[in-house]
């Protein structure tokens, strides 16, 4: 709930008596944020507030400005015709005049004589020659005002915003419906996120569900265990920061938890002798691929190579995997099919098993999901895959 207050409080800067959306403050992010900056937020920010995650009164809403933020501030042209209308209404310009001519304050925020930060709720833009600014005015309002003040948008000034908010698809496949209260047993293996990445890229072996009423679930967590092949140098990305979603484990850590959140859905394994879970992508499986993969990334690769992702089909498994490329479908968000040119399907080497990043959950559409359900199609779990 905190998460979906924070992006309340901080989504709208008060310019001229009039107030418009903030986009920087919704994101938490200063208007100098790099673009490494606004990606590690925003993926933070998607895996708290989905809607398969969160079920606080206002995460759905607070969930949609956070993804048009992204959709505006990831655009270079977007965040520029932002950031100039923003400084062109703090000199109190109107909106044809912001139209007719540019404003005559630098839009260009790594010039920082424009800008100074200012700590607590919102920020400050400085126009040296003018001494005017602009700042966010939600440090004296408290929860239920700033609530109120949403449920009434007449009350800003930039209506075209927020009409153009995008929805995620409607929901033809409840994913959150395989992962309640009752979902969990006894020797399941369930894959979790990584905070920092927002992936399901981690696992962990359910125990014992202790009760039901309160919740509270025993369960270990489960360890890279190398194998003669990983430790081949083409694999020495496995000593960097990324997380390895498929290979051989050990059980390492236990604990006891009174939440689910974290649990992303149930992962195919097989156990051996001396308690090995093996844990690779299997026939059927739909995995997200690292799109730049190289066997030489490390602690310093940047982020925008790394976070790149294609979705893949798992077509057969032999030594190697066979896998086919999944193709988005024009007007949703998470349906995908099929790659239809065959000459397309790739086989991925054991040895570059750290092409996987992870497992995304998937069904195929019955096509009586709702009315205008696509049949035959790969419906994916949203909140397992960057939009």
């Amino acid at each position: 709930m905190l998460t979906v207050i924070n992006v309340y409080i901080s989504a709208a800067i008060e310019i001229n008596g009039k107030l418009v959306l903030n986009w920087y403050g919704i994101h938490g992010v200063d208007p100098l944020a790099d673009d490494d900056t606004l990606r590690k937020q925003y993926r933070k920010l998607v895996h708290l507030l989905h809607p398969d995650n969160n079920k606080s009164i206002g995460a759905d809403w607070a969930f949609k400005l956070v993804s048009q933020a992204w959709n505006i501030l990831s655009d270079k042209a977007k965040r520029v015709a932002y950031d100039k209308k923003i400084n062109a209404r703090a000199q109190g310009k109107t909106a044809e005049e912001i139209s007719k001519k540019p404003s005559k304050i630098q839009t260009d925020y790594n010039d920082k004589t424009t800008m100074k930060e200012i700590t607590g709720n919102g920020y400050q833009r400085a126009n040296e020659e003018e001494g005017k600014s602009v700042r966010n005015s939600y440090g004296r309002m408290n929860e239920s005002e700033v609530m109120n003040l949403f449920a009434d948008t007449t009350t800003y000034d930039d209506m075209e915003d927020m009409l153009s908010i995008d929805a995620p698809d409607p929901h033809f496949y409840y994913f959150d419906m395989d992962r309640i209260k009752g979902s969990f047993g006894e020797n399941q293996v369930w894959s979790a996120f990584d905070e920092e990445e927002g992936m399901p890229q981690f696992y962990a072996i359910i125990h014992n569900v202790i009760s039901m009423n309160p919740f509270k679930m025993q369960f270990s967590w489960l360890e890279m265990k190398k194998t003669k092949v990983e430790r081949t140098p083409t694999l020495n990305c496995g000593a960097s920061r990324f997380s390895r979603a498929c290979g051989n484990f050990r059980m390492g850590r236990h604990a006891i938890t009174n939440t689910f959140n974290f649990f992303s859905h149930k992962v195919r394994y097989e156990k051996g002798n001396d308690g090995t879970f093996f844990i690779y992508p299997k026939k059927g499986d739909v995995w997200a691929l690292y799109r730049n993969w190289s066997s030489k990334w490390n602690r310093q690769t940047p982020d925008e190579v790394t976070q790149k992702y294609d979705m893949v089909e798992v077509l057969d498994v032999f030594n190697d995997f066979i896998v086919i490329p999944l193709v988005k479908v024009a007007g949703f968000r998470t349906i995908f099919r099929r790659e239809l040119d065959l000459r397309e399907i790739r086989v991925i080497p054991r040895k570059e098993i750290l092409r996987f990043s992870h497992q995304v959950p998937s069904t195929i559409l019955s096509g009586e999901e709702a009315p205008d359900a696509p049949k035959g199609l790969l419906g994916v779990g949203p909140s397992s895959y960057f939009i």
